[in-house]
């Protein structure tokens, strides 16, 4: 009687900390989704991990609290803790464990993409990381075109991106190198870009037609 009375006192104190999603100092949040392959079966034994980005005036505050693995279905519920003041949380999928599948990231993740201290990632694909290839693209000004400014950019083809951007930068300072993760191999894709004008105020779209093979490749256009 009285071990039944200590097992009933057990559970009325622990066995709804999971729904608790609130701590003293910080909160608890849960990440969950599916993992799977190209054919949509689940991928078991995926490395998932949760990290915080913070910046501060020495630099960025990165942590990784969070670290679970997907269930033989390839499903996974990570529950981690958050000081509830970083900038962006970060979901990171397959880093480095399963080297026949790529890697993916989930990037600038807000609060306001919690409902009640949780985030559904979905299903998430994981391609061979044999069928994929990365592209570079290089902007290079020519001469006697100071009053044109590069914008727009963006990739027209088949794609299983390492990066994933869950929300857009804010404050983004424009670059003329893009890199881009996961393309698949054996295709023809396409660069568009809009090219402004500050004299006339004026803009023009333009495209680049690019053959990816089976290997890195590096494109330069110049404008």
């Amino acid at each position: 009687m009285k071990t039944t009375f200590l097992l009933l006192i057990i559970t009325a104190l622990f066995g709804h900390c999971e729904d608790n999603l609130e701590y003293h100092n910080g909160r608890k949040l849960v990440v969950e989704g599916k993992i799977v392959d190209k054919n949509n079966i689940g991928i078991p034994n995926t490395e998932i991990k949760v990290a915080f980005d913070k910046q501060t005036r020495y630099g960025y505050d990165y942590t990784e609290p969070g670290l679970g693995y997907t269930d033989g279905n390839g499903n996974f519920k990570l529950y981690t803790t958050s000081a509830n003041n970083e900038d962006q949380i970060i979901i990171i999928v397959n880093e480095g464990k399963m080297f026949d599948y790529q890697q993916k990231k989930l990037l600038n993740i807000k609060d306001a993409d919690f409902s009640d201290y949780k985030f559904n990632i979905g299903t998430t694909m994981l391609y061979p990381i044999d069928e994929l290839v990365s592209l570079k693209v290089i902007f290079q000004r020519s001469s006697g075109s100071n009053d044109i400014i590069l914008e727009n950019v963006s990739f027209m083809g088949e794609s299983s991106f390492y990066e994933n951007y869950i929300n857009p930068i804010e404050n983004y300072s424009y670059s003329e190198i893009f890199r881009y993760d996961g393309i698949f191999k054996n295709q023809n894709v396409n660069i568009q870009y809009d090219l402004r004008n500050t004299f006339t105020n004026t803009s023009t779209t333009e495209t680049r037609n690019i053959s990816i093979e089976d290997l890195y490749k590096e494109e330069i256009i110049i404008y």
